[in-house]
C-alpha cells in the first residue's frame, strides 16, 4: 500500500513523485546518498539542454538520442472557428531509442510492474 501512496497519477498513468525517484536511483547506485544522486541527475539535465542547444542532438550511450527539430510554419483546420490558422514554426525534442532498449521493454510487461 505504501507503494501506491508514492506514485501520482497523470492523464491516468501513476509516476513516482519524485523523492521516490531519487530513492530507487540511490538503490540501483548501492545506496549512494540522494543529495549527491540529485546533484549528479541535475547536472545531467543541464548538460544535455546546453548540448542540445549547441549541437542540436545528444546521445546516451545504451538509451538512444535526443534531438532537436524545428518544425517549419503550417496551416491548420480550426474547428472552433471553422477556418484556417497558421501555427509559427517551433522546436520539438525527439527522442530515439537505443535498440537495447527497445529490445529489453519488449521483452518485460511494463504497465503491470513485474520487471521489479
Amino acid at each position: 500500500m505504501g507503494e501506491v501512496r508514492n506514485r501520482r497519477r497523470a492523464r491516468g498513468r501513476v509516476y513516482l513523485k519524485e523523492k521516490e525517484f531519487f530513492q530507487r536511483v540511490s538503490e540501483y547506485c548501492n545506496y549512494l546518498d540522494i543529495e549527491t544522486i540529485q546533484r549528479v541527475y541535475r547536472g545531467l539535465i543541464k548538460a544535455t539542454m546546453q548540448e542540445l542547444r549547441r549541437t542540436g542532438m545528444v546521445r546516451f550511450p545504451d538509451f538512444g538520442d535526443f534531438i532537436l527539430l524545428m518544425y517549419p510554419e503550417r496551416k491548420i483546420f480550426d474547428v472552433r472557428t471553422g477556418g484556417m490558422i497558421a501555427l509559427s514554426p517551433r522546436r520539438s525534442v525527439k527522442y530515439h531509442v537505443d535498440y537495447k532498449v527497445r529490445k529489453y521493454l519488449t521483452e518485460i510487461d511494463v504497465w503491470d510492474g513485474k520487471d521489479e
